[in-house]
């Protein structure tokens, strides 16, 4: 056990020295990409979006709406994209606030719905401290260069008792155990000096945030055990997916149904969502 506690503290370690004080090297070709036109194009086209996807989405809503009673509350959406999540809980009676890199993503927010919208930085957000009941951070947290500054943003930002609630793309997950395993892909970024665009945490990564912003966790779900996001990739431009949406559909229903998602396989599955609450 002492080993394992050792491995997961190493894990933690590691990453700090990457993340903390300092950002990522790539950290600003980054923050340039997502808030670059041609990447909403790219990335964000709904009907490119695999069938399994919005199922996918539709559970993080539903996971959302049943963490609390919304009605009259402001929250801070963070990273709000289209404001999918936005709009869940607008519905619910909230007011929100959604804050986005993209200018063009802040625009698509607006003409889904949304009303309140701001440009920012996940890590240095322009709004007052202690001035939202209660933030979001969800599909965000891997586009960051260095998350633990945004969570630890998020702290600053919502009133004492607030509710936080952070998703993340596990490690340790099927879909991104066979993107890292593939060194061919890893050589060709390398030799064409291609970063990623995103990137993974573990669950022990995330709770360490949480803890290290002054956070205290309430709970925690994982989503998508066999996701359809598993994609092979055989020569750059050609990307196989050998899960079909039929497989990875059934593999979501048997995974709500036996109620999975806060057993040990959270610990496999592709999203990790986590409530927190500042202390009081």
């Amino acid at each position: 056990m002492w080993a394992l506690a050792f491995i997961k503290d190493l894990d933690y370690r590691i990453v700090s020295f990457y993340c903390l004080p300092k950002q990522m090297p790539h950290s600003d070709r980054l923050k340039r990409y997502f808030s670059s036109t041609a990447t909403v194009s790219t990335w964000w086209t709904e009907n490119k979006w695999h069938p399994v996807l919005r199922e996918h989405f539709a559970e993080q809503a539903k996971y959302l709406r049943s963490l609390a009673t919304w009605r009259g509350k402001s929250i801070l959406d963070v990273g709000t994209g289209f404001g999918r999540f936005a709009s869940v809980l607008t519905d619910a009676g909230a007011s929100v606030c959604g804050l986005d890199l993209s200018q063009e993503m802040l625009q698509r927010a607006k003409e889904n719905g949304s009303t309140r919208l701001i440009a920012g930085d996940a890590e240095n957000l322009p709004v007052a401290s202690k001035s939202f009941d209660a933030a979001i951070c969800l599909e965000t947290l891997m586009h960051v260069p260095c998350p633990l500054a945004a969570v630890r943003e998020l702290a600053r930002v919502v009133r004492p008792g607030g509710l936080v609630v952070i998703g993340i793309n596990n490690t340790f997950s099927l879909p991104f155990l066979v993107q890292n395993l593939q060194i061919h892909t890893a050589c060709y970024r390398w030799i064409r000096n291609r970063k990623r665009m995103s990137h993974t945490n573990t669950i022990w990564e995330a709770r360490r945030w949480i803890r290290d912003a002054g956070f205290q966790l309430v709970d925690e779900l994982g989503i998508g055990l066999l996701h359809p996001e598993v994609r092979i990739s055989l020569w750059p431009g050609k990307i196989v997916n050998p899960l079909p949406h039929s497989w990875s559909s059934w593999c979501l229903t048997v995974e709500k149904g036996r109620r999975l998602e806060r057993t040990k396989f959270r610990y496999f599955m592709k999203a990790i969502l986590f409530a927190a609450r500042t202390p009081i």
